[in-house]
């Protein structure tokens, strides 16, 4: 759509944006509940278990399309318009001028929908203060699970891998990620079950995977920053740049924050609903 095209939509503004559906290919496999939460009659796991809902952030995964992520609003006509182009053209009009004066035609979170058919990756984010440093990015990765749904596959209650375990020392996590010791990996991150109605933060740090059988809603910063302790997941494997941000394993393992260990920093981060 030419700038033009966009002046003329001020007025969109004033009223509810239809988004298009705007669902977002991953390794891992899911969706099933997704589908079904979309009304889809023929519900199935797959590669697109994420919805990104109002995005305007971009994907980072490699080998995929360049504006994978990005939200698109339903134009009366028939057409659409990219949610990012409508905003950075109208930022006041979509934001309101206290938003534009602190944070401009940016806006500041991002929203999924996702649902797990099997245990992701082991990862963590960076928090603001080192994605600025080393990433150029004013924003860095704190989110917010809200359990929506679960389900048990083959038998495995839905779960998820939160924190460090109490006692996990910085260089025995480190050596299991050298070494590639997944199953150390794993035993060095608490387990915790879930179920409808749980929520927590997952503060910038925190290492985590979500189990299987879980549908969920984050919220989250809008990034998508992510450092990675598995060099190889299911069908991909990555290198260590793409593991680390571009930043090599002795920066990017600085992303693990070892002060999230133990149940009563579990504790803390599981919030009751208001």
């Amino acid at each position: 759509m030419t700038s033009h095209g966009l002046a003329d939509l001020a007025d969109l503004a004033r009223r509810p944006l239809p988004l298009l559906r705007n669902r977002v290919y991953r390794v891992w496999r899911g969706g099933a509940l997704l589908d079904r939460f979309q009304g889809r009659p023929d519900a199935e796991d797959g590669n697109v278990p994420e919805e990104w809902v109002g995005s305007t952030t971009v994907s980072r995964l490699p080998g995929r399309p360049p504006d994978e992520g990005l939200s698109r609003v339903s134009l009366p006509d028939g057409s659409s318009v990219g949610l990012k182009d409508l905003i950075e053209a109208h930022p006041q009009a979509m934001l309101g001028a206290a938003h534009v004066a602190r944070l401009g035609a940016d806006l500041g979170v991002l929203c999924k929908l996702l649902d797990s058919a099997m245990r992701l990756p082991i990862q963590c984010h960076p928090d603001a203060a080192f994605a600025r440093r080393h990433l150029g990015s004013n924003y860095g990765k704190t989110e917010a699970w809200l359990v929506l749904a679960t389900r048990s596959i083959d038998g495995v209650s839905p779960y998820m891998l939160f924190g460090f375990r109490e006692g996990v020392a910085e260089a025995d996590f480190r050596r299991a990620v050298r070494t590639q010791d997944i199953p150390a990996q794993i035993a060095s991150l608490n387990r915790v079950e879930v179920a409808p109605g749980d929520l927590y933060l997952v503060r910038a740090g925190t290492p985590h995977a979500l189990g299987s059988g879980v549908f969920l809603i984050e919220v989250q910063e809008p990034t998508d920053l992510v450092v990675n302790t598995e060099y190889v997941f299911c069908d991909l494997q990555r290198t260590e740049a793409q593991c680390y941000l571009g930043l090599g394993f002795d920066v990017g393992i600085r992303c693990f924050d070892y002060r999230a260990a133990g149940k009563a920093y579990l504790a803390r981060h599981r919030l009751a609903p208001r």
